[in-house]
């Protein structure tokens, strides 16, 4: 057999499964867990380490199930009709309507259910409820927060305060309130005023 009879064959997306997926794909999902895993708390991790090993291991028993199962024998099968009866007859009605072709193409779903129920689903659900809790309120497990003092008043960037007089802003002065803006900034430090 020799290179030429095999492009524009099963084996051609045989290839492109297994390169594309099995490389580029999983970099971009182990890149997807790394910045999860560096941006959720210890204590959620715990609880997504389990969807991430179920999407792991989905993504790759699906993928090999899908080239083993399918694209990989209908590939091979393709290129020896090529070699018996030429490569228009391997690309006609019917050889693909054949019987075998027909099963081994068939046999492709088992594999693409596991990658995306048991892989992509899976992850899906991790980077979701990981995202989700970047933007939640509720203090994760284990995280306290320091309490906010009742008589520092509460001032945006410029040193105003957001206190409302008749909606409208009022600007404290130091002997206005007990504490001044630079007392202020030791509590919330992003009020830092020079």
């Amino acid at each position: 057999m020799k290179v030429r009879d095999s492009p524009g064959t099963n084996l051609t997306p045989n290839h492109g499964h297994a390169a594309m997926m099995g490389v580029f794909g999983m970099l971009g999902v182990a890149l997807m867990v790394f910045v999860l895993r560096e941006t959720v708390h210890a204590s959620l991790w715990a609880r997504l380490e389990k969807y991430v090993r179920c999407g792991f291991w989905g993504l790759n028993i699906g993928l090999a199930m899908m080239i083993l199962l399918s694209l990989f024998p209908s590939g091979i099968l393709q290129v020896r009709d090529v070699l018996r009866n030429g490569y228009w007859h391997a690309r006609s009605l019917d050889y693909l309507g054949g019987e075998l072709p027909r099963l081994l193409e068939w046999l492709r779903l088992p594999g693409d259910l596991v990658f995306i129920f048991l892989g992509a689903l899976p992850i899906l659900i991790a980077i979701g409820v990981g995202y989700w809790s970047l933007w939640s309120q509720r203090p994760q497990a284990g995280v306290t927060r320091r309490p906010r003092p009742h008589n520092v008043p509460r001032l945006d960037n410029d040193g105003v305060s957001v206190r409302q007089k008749d909606t409208t802003r009022v600007r404290l002065t130091p002997h206005e309130s007990d504490l001044s803006i630079n007392k202020a900034a030791q509590y919330e430090p992003w009020l830092w005023i020079p």
